[in-house]
């Protein structure tokens, strides 16, 4: 449970930071797109999905297959949340829009 409330909470605080603080608008200043929307992205997560692993297994008491159970965990509520943002908060040219 603790898995999926995390997940929650970092997926949508990458999409607030990727939105209002990345700006990838400013094509010319920077570091090229595929670093800075691919490669730093993917990194980033993949230490987080690792410290998650490591923190739940090694410093925790759950078992390997709790842990692995996790990371499913985690995994699911990242795809819940992004098909969420994708489908509901998207806008022309996949800004992000609250309407209301």
């Amino acid at each position: 449970m603790i898995a999926g409330f995390g997940a929650l909470l970092m997926t949508a605080g990458f999409i607030m930071v990727s939105e209002w603080v990345v700006q990838p608008h400013v094509g010319a200043l920077g570091p090229p797109s595929v670093i800075r929307d691919g490669f730093i992205p993917s990194i980033l997560m993949a230490v987080m999905v690792s410290g998650l692993y490591c923190l739940m297994w090694k410093k925790g008491s759950a078992s390997k297959s709790e842990s692995m159970q996790a990371l499913f965990v985690f995994a699911a509520a990242v795809f819940a949340v992004l098909t969420a943002a994708g489908a509901w908060f998207r806008g022309p040219h996949m800004a992000l829009v609250f309407s209301g």
